[in-house]
């Protein structure tokens, strides 16, 4: 067998198994999280206002105010549920427009992304608000699908909704603007220095200034988060909440970090960097892909996503969610790059076989099958993420979504139970 043609996008056969399979999938992973209602933790992030003063996400609670009054828990739990939808669904728009795209390279990597647990399962599942800037990828790329030769105005008006965004959840800056800084990087890595920067400058000074803003006035005092517990208390139910860490400073943080003990950091980093490589296995076995990224690219993943990465690593516990939301983020980015590109998109050297003109062996076919089998297995649990957690939560949570099927085929009520879990002290 030498392999199947690269581009079927026009062969009716394709459209015929490939679609249907894919929407298999995803019905699949929705169906995988589905049952899991927001925490405490998520839905107390729409009870932080601005009724009290200025505070860092307090953009949240007055469009929770907004729309749905004194209700504030029923709202909560909805826009909780509204942004895990939009960030997912961005996701699945990106993956059915690769496999429109039709090329080998395209349909395998829009395969890795629709199978992924830290993608549509992952995001669905954590909720987070933060999540609104995953849209804002998608539209970088439509920027360039449209209007490759005058960007400029457009990012900037991507930049403002990014610097609403920030008013919601400063964390935005280190999660996501990396991505977009790379996405902005790679489409214009033929252009001149003074274009590149001008395009960068376009989108992200607005949002600089309102981090600056965030980080300067943002942290909530002891008074304010008194007046915010004093408020939340009458609906919202009882658990650690955000409100617990409004007022955290940057030592605070970092201290929070120190008591998560050495063996426990040891543990998630090698259970995080097991999954990405099972990701950049899964990619590798893609026809086209280019060994090394161009050097434009390789200066904004070494010079600012990873340490972005790290730095959120140092201000935070939820290490687990870190692992799961890079890796889905480079697998939706490299996507975005393939669907927005003109042409056959190489973020490096041309390859031995040519980009997207590569074929489907019946060894990588193989391999790549194994490889969404063993993804399609992992579960995403909470960010509760210690070392004993970790291993448990891959470990027993597993089968709860064939636990679901079998429920509804003998017509047994089904409930999700969450797994309590001690932590390593």
């Amino acid at each position: 067998m030498t392999g199947v043609p690269p581009s079927p996008r026009n062969s009716r056969a394709f459209l015929w198994w490939m679609v249907p399979l894919a929407v298999l999938a995803l019905v699949w992973q929705v169906w995988s999280v589905a049952d899991r209602k927001p925490s405490t933790f998520l839905v107390s992030y729409w009870y932080v206002t601005w009724d009290h003063g200025f505070v860092r996400r307090g953009l949240l609670g007055e469009i929770n105010q907004l729309f749905f009054g004194d209700d504030l828990l029923n709202g909560a739990l909805l826009l909780s549920r509204i942004v895990a939808g939009l960030s997912a669904a961005t996701v699945a728009v990106v993956v059915f427009l690769l496999f429109r795209r039709g090329t080998a390279l395209a349909v395998g990597v829009g395969w890795v992304l629709l199978i992924s647990p830290f993608t549509i399962k992952g995001l669905i599942n954590f909720a987070r608000p933060d999540q609104l800037a995953v849209p804002m990828m998608l539209l970088i790329g439509l920027v360039w699908w449209r209007r490759p030769q005058r960007p400029v105005v457009p990012l900037f008006l991507l930049g403002l909704g990014f610097a609403v965004v920030v008013l919601a959840h400063e964390a935005v800056v280190l999660m996501y603007a990396p991505w977009i800084l790379l996405l902005i990087v790679h489409f214009s890595r033929h252009a001149r220095w003074p274009v590149l920067v001008g395009r960068v400058a376009a989108f992200f000074a607005v949002p600089a200034l309102f981090t600056l803003a965030v980080l300067d006035r943002g942290a909530a005092t002891k008074k304010q988060v008194k007046l915010f517990k004093e408020d939340a208390e009458p609906t919202l139910p009882k658990g650690n909440n955000m409100l617990n860490y409004i007022g955290d400073s940057t030592s605070d943080s970092m201290e929070m970090v120190l008591r998560f003990g050495v063996d426990n950091m040891i543990g998630m980093i090698v259970v995080g960097l097991a999954l990405w490589l099972l990701h950049l296995l899964a990619m590798r076995l893609v026809p086209g892909m280019p060994l090394l990224p161009s050097r434009p690219v390789t200066l904004v993943l070494v010079g600012v996503v990873l340490p972005a990465f790290a730095v959120q690593s140092i201000l935070a516990i939820d290490w687990q969610r870190w692992f799961a939301l890079w890796m889905g983020m480079a697998v939706l980015t490299y996507g975005i790059v393939l669907i927005a590109s003109p042409r056959p998109s190489r973020w490096g050297p041309p390859p031995q076989v040519t980009g997207e003109d590569a074929r489907w062996s019946t060894t990588r076919i193989i391999g790549l099958v194994c490889c969404c089998v063993l993804l399609t297995l992992v579960p995403i649990s909470s960010a509760n993420n210690k070392l004993p957690c970790s291993w448990d939560y891959l470990i027993r949570e597993t089968p709860f979504p064939f636990q679901r099927v079998g429920d509804l085929v003998t017509g047994d009520e089904h409930t999700y139970k969450v797994i309590k879990c001690k932590d390593k002290d």
